[in-house]
């Protein structure tokens, strides 16, 4: 059986759960797993914090439509990543609220990471972010799959054919060992061409996998992503990297990836880690509130709307009050 995990939110005082989602290079849905997946989880819980981070060979989650940048900080400068004690400086806020980083910043990481494979969990550590982390990874890269999954609370494991989940089995013992016990991992079937029959005798594909699977006993997610010949088609026009979610509205792949951002907010627990992000916040407030005048505390946290119809709201009540009258 798979090793279970401890309670994500106890790896550090205010960090969230971590998820990492492993992916071979030459699975078309594979690559686009992680970054659809933050955009789903963003519909499910829209007061969570969500950062994606892609690393090595992922860096192109960086480059994909869903998380490109639409506003935030200036870009910070190769060195400053490089020797950064957290994530704070190069985050950046994209499309749908997700936070990311640049892939410039994204590729100083890996190289952070593949001199110190330790680093990446102490460089979360530091960063302490509330909501939760995906980081993308690909089997092409060893090393960043190891220090992905010791950074983990979770793994999610993407396979499409037999011989990929030959190759999970034999990287999967020492993956184990070498992270201490690990995150807890399961398995997700992603991009199964379910029309390729003739190669394992005429049997469908996605129950050949499944029967492979419960014979090793690894937790698997329900809900497996499937090839549609007419959606990737779809996505092709926009760059191969689109929002399944917003370009390929109602499709099977649109069912099938909204049930699978539905396991995954249950297996992490994601409504327990958001409603923590708000009493968090609401303890915040008190905080600020108490130590700072109501016009900066208006003015930090609230809308733009809201500021404005309190300023309004102030300067009404300013008028009427004593030796405040218009003449």
């Amino acid at each position: 059986m798979l090793p279970t995990a401890p309670d994500p939110l106890a790896s550090a005082p205010d960090r969230g759960p971590t998820l990492a989602v492993v992916s071979c290079d030459g699975n078309p849905l594979g690559r686009i797993l992680a970054s659809n997946l933050v955009v789903y989880l963003r519909a499910l819980r829209e007061d969570l914090p969500l950062l994606a981070l892609g690393l090595g060979r992922a860096v192109e989650l960086q480059q994909s439509l869903p998380l490109a940048a639409v506003g935030g900080g200036g870009v910070a400068s190769d060195t400053a990543v490089l020797t950064a004690p957290s994530l704070n400086a190069a985050l950046r806020l994209g499309q749908f609220g997700v936070h990311h980083v640049d892939a410039c910043a994204a590729e100083c990481i890996s190289k952070r990471v593949a001199h110190d494979p330790q680093g990446l969990s102490a460089l979360l550590d530091r960063t302490r972010w509330g909501g939760l982390v995906v980081l993308a990874v690909r089997f092409e890269d060893p090393e960043q799959v190891m220090a992905s999954l010791r950074a983990a609370d979770a793994g999610l494991l993407c396979a499409r054919s037999p011989a990929e989940l030959e190759r999970i089995s034999r990287w999967l013992e020492p993956a184990r060992a070498a992270a201490d016990g690990g995150p807890q991992l399961r398995l997700a079937f992603v991009g199964v061409d379910r029309s390729a029959r003739a190669r394992i005798g005429g049997r469908d594909t996605l129950r050949v996998l499944r029967e492979q699977v419960a014979q090793r006993g690894w937790a698997t997610c329900r809900t497996a992503i499937v090839r549609s010949r007419r959606c990737e088609a779809a996505l092709a026009k926009h760059g191969g990297g689109a929002s399944i979610l917003h370009r390929v509205p109602g499709s099977v792949l649109d069912r099938r990836m909204r049930r699978l951002a539905e396991e995954v907010d249950s297996w992490l627990g994601l409504r327990r880690v958001a409603a923590q992000v708000r009493t968090r916040s609401a303890r915040r407030a008190r905080t600020v509130r108490s130590g700072e005048s109501p016009g900066a505390w208006h003015r930090l946290l609230l809308p733009e709307a809201e500021a404005r119809r309190a300023g309004v709201r102030r300067v009404r009540a300013r008028a009427r009050a004593p030796g405040g009258e218009r003449a």
